[in-house]
């Protein structure tokens, strides 16, 4: 039996035993770990991909109906986690919440709502929000105003849980899709979008009627059509064959199929489908791949290494830039947005003439990196994207007071400072955004987090990985030291970076003015700014700064 074959094993065990501990105890907080664990479980038996999403369809016959249930709204939640790319921990967490809602008992859904929301679990308690108030309200017409409200994880949360509801409609994932996509509102059209091609109507465990009316299930999904066996006993699976099967040969979805255990499923899905699988164009759950964020992306090194040449081949860098739709799309932005008569940009280089080499190299710097700390979806993604675009508009707007232009490196340095904040692992189970703490002029005050030093050491190890210039990791390191103790080159990005947090604070949190303060008065001396500028700048990076997402 295969790694991930055993953790379904232990999955099941595990839904049975915490519904034992749910009959006999209710809700507690040993119920609440065993939640954990299970979506803990879950995350590594996904690994398997095909057998594991087949249980979205398949009856497992040794569960009972509430524990069957709980698995099948457990696939559901990863599958729809997985197609729309949330974050791990946030998953984690909807996870958690989806096994919660099945096996705490009813009378006690307000206790456990009670008891999430005093400890602060708000992504937990917001889900199950949306399956104790509107999931039993489904079938009333009222509840159209409800699901508009939702918010987006909460969506996913109702949507998994329709889906998982195999005994309202039998007709497998078809059946329910049928029944539902005409009953949500416009923005559910992402989630359903999103199952799209896989698992599609017919995903990995359904039984489909044949030409010649024999029945065959369906193991997996290919370009051309799926991967199937004729269904027969367990005993004499080694004998069937594994063949393709083209989409217009499926004559009737059969009703949804039993198998005795886990074990079954290694079986059906074994080495002859395995070598099947690898000989075919595959369609599969994962959505994109996922690449790392310690280092910068390969061919951005390609492109800065032609941007460092003395005389740099502008139509070769032009050509790499454009290979990356992305960092060419927002080139074209940036230099439609800056130019003064607003002309809109079309080829990369024209961008790249009028923005010059040097914002160029910063502006793609500042892009990847955006874009690698957001390939995962939370909550609070937009809220932190926001909170950056003001940080780093502050900087430039300060930057920029006497008259000198920037080349980029003051954004480039806000845009390290905020990295952590992405990848920070309590921020990625809150709905709403904390209130900030202090130093009021250092990034670990900015929001009041656990271990905010980490948002400190997590940019600078990120700055030195990307391979940025000593100035700028030396500002992280010592922004929030009094201006004559910053090193003198890196005094002005250090004072800059500190200024910004203390603009961006008043105008987010709506902060007073802190005239008074020590760093404030030797950082605004050094920068020779006075009290009245920095009202003017402040409103002028209000101004500036626009709704953005990188997504």
């Amino acid at each position: 039996m295969s790694l991930e074959l055993s953790v379904l094993v232990e999955l099941t065990q595990a839904l049975t035993q915490t519904e034992s501990l749910a009959e006999r105890e209710g809700f507690s907080t040993t119920f609440l770990q065993h939640c954990q664990q299970i979506a803990s479980l879950t995350k590594v038996a996904s690994k398997q991909s095909e057998p594991f999403y087949a249980l979205l369809v398949l009856r497992v016959h040794c569960l009972s109906d509430k524990a069957q249930h709980a698995l099948n709204y457990l696939v559901a939640t990863q599958l729809l986690c997985q197609r729309m790319s949330v974050n791990e921990h946030t998953a984690h967490t909807l996870l958690s919440a989806a096994v919660c809602s099945v096996f705490c008992p009813v009378q006690q859904h307000q206790a456990l709502l009670d008891w999430l929301k005093q400890r602060n679990h708000s992504l937990w308690y917001s889900s199950l929000i949306a399956l104790t108030r509107i999931l039993p309200h489904m079938h009333k017409r009222r509840v159209q105003s409800a699901l508009s409200r939702l918010q987006a994880l909460q969506r996913l949360m109702l949507l998994a849980a329709l889906l998982s509801d195999n005994k309202s409609h039998p007709n497998g994932l078809r059946g329910q899709l049928q029944y539902w996509a005409p009953k949500l509102p416009p923005s559910f059209v992402p989630l359903l979008d999103s199952l799209f091609p896989f698992p599609g109507l017919l995903p990995p465990g359904t039984a489909v009627r044949l030409p010649d009316k024999t029945s065959a299930l369906i193991l997996s999904l290919t370009a051309d059509g799926y991967l199937v066996r004729h269904i027969s006993s367990p005993a004499q699976l080694k004998t069937v064959p594994v063949w393709q099967l083209h989409q217009e040969e499926v004559q009737e979805v059969l009703a949804t199929q039993v198998v005795e255990n886990i074990e079954e499923l290694g079986l059906r899905w074994d080495a002859q489908w395995h070598n099947m699988q690898s000989q075919t164009e595959a369609i599969s759950a994962c959505s994109k791949s996922s690449y790392p964020i310690a280092q910068p992306p390969a061919k951005l090194i390609v492109i800065q290494d032609l941007l460092g040449h003395a005389e740099p081949d502008l139509d070769k860098l032009a050509r790499h830039i454009a290979d990356e739709g992305f960092l060419a799309h927002q080139l074209n932005e940036d230099a439609s947005r800056r130019a003064r008569l607003k002309l809109q940009f079309v080829e990369v280089k024209h961008a790249l003439l009028f923005q010059g080499l040097a914002r160029t190299r910063h502006l793609l710097i500042q892009q990847a990196l955006l874009s690698r700390v957001n390939q995962h979806y939370f909550p609070l993604q937009e809220s932190l994207l926001q909170m950056t675009q003001v940080l780093v508009n502050s900087m430039e707007v300060l930057a920029n007071q006497n008259g000198t232009a920037e080349h980029g490196e003051v954004k480039t340095l806000g845009y390290f400072a905020c990295a952590g904040l992405f990848t920070n692992t309590w921020l990625k189970g809150r709905v709403k955004l904390p209130q900030s703490a202090s130093p009021n002029y250092s990034l670990t005050g900015l929001l009041a987090v656990p271990q905010a030093d980490e948002l400190i050491k997590h940019a600078i190890a990120l700055a030195q990985g990307w391979k940025q210039d000593s100035q700028l990791i030396q500002a992280l390191r010592y922004h929030a030291s009094p201006a004559p103790q910053i090193p003198r080159p890196a005094r002005r990005l250090g004072c800059l970076l500190g200024l910004g947090l203390l603009m961006t604070r008043q105008i987010w949190f709506g902060e007073s003015e802190t005239t008074e303060m020590d760093y404030y008065q030797e950082a605004m001396a050094y920068l020779r700014l006075s009290p009245a500028r920095w009202q003017y700048l402040k409103w002028q990076t209000v101004e500036v700064t626009h709704c953005y997402c990188p997504r």
